[in-house]
């Protein structure tokens, strides 16, 4: 369902998509390891709208944000506001970066990111009399398929715990009313009979 693949998405923190943009093509970059973010949003305004931030790591180790042709220096691990959104550049190691590269950091609704990671899944049956199902997906990224494909199995299994406690609390609470509606029947029905014995 669109609303656990969302729980995905925040539980992940898959919301910002990391880009390497060479010459010839675009990769995305995916890492679990924080240090790998090397654009960090907070304070989304509009969490229904996109941001970009496009950056390139000289050979010096100097910093600079893409801005149509211009480039503007940068301070790494440094806070900067604007209008839509708040960022940090947060790179260890300059040297990693190539500096014939660009490098993106695309920010996306939680929605948006659920239904494009809900699209790129295949779900079927292992065969037509099993119970078994199979889940794959199309994405490019192995190592982010299987943090979303595991992170998705966790947050079924969790929601499937969640739904058996509702229907053995809502259980024992009818039987909870049932016993004293019971109780009370029964007492009447004592109080009757004992007042039979006596007359």
């Amino acid at each position: 369902s669109q609303r656990l693949m969302e729980k995905v998405v925040e539980r992940r923190q898959l919301n910002t998509a990391y880009y390497s943009i060479g010459k010839v093509n675009t990769l995305e970059l995916f890492d679990t390891n924080p240090q790998s973010k090397f654009v960090v949003f907070s304070a989304i305004k509009d969490s229904g709208r996109s941001y970009t931030i496009t950056i390139r790591v000289k050979a010096n180790g100097s910093i600079y944000v893409v801005s149509g042709d211009d480039e503007i220096k940068a301070e790494n691990h440094t806070l900067v506001i604007t209008p839509q959104f708040n960022y940090v550049i947060n790179i260890p190691d300059p040297s990693q970066y190539n500096p014939e590269y660009s490098y993106s950091a695309t920010w996306l609704p939680t929605a948006s990111v659920a239904g494009g990671l809900a699209g790129s899944l295949n779900v079927s049956p292992l065969n037509k009399y099993s119970t078994i199902i199979l889940i794959s997906t199309t994405a490019q990224v192995p190592l982010k398929s299987e943090v979303v494909l595991n992170s998705l199995v966790d947050e079924y299994n969790n929601y499937n715990i969640d739904q058996n406690k509702v229907t053995a609390e809502n259980t024992i609470k009818f039987i909870d009313d049932r016993l004293l509606f019971t109780s009370g029947e029964s007492t009447k029905v004592e109080k009757g009979l004992k007042s039979l014995k006596q007359n």
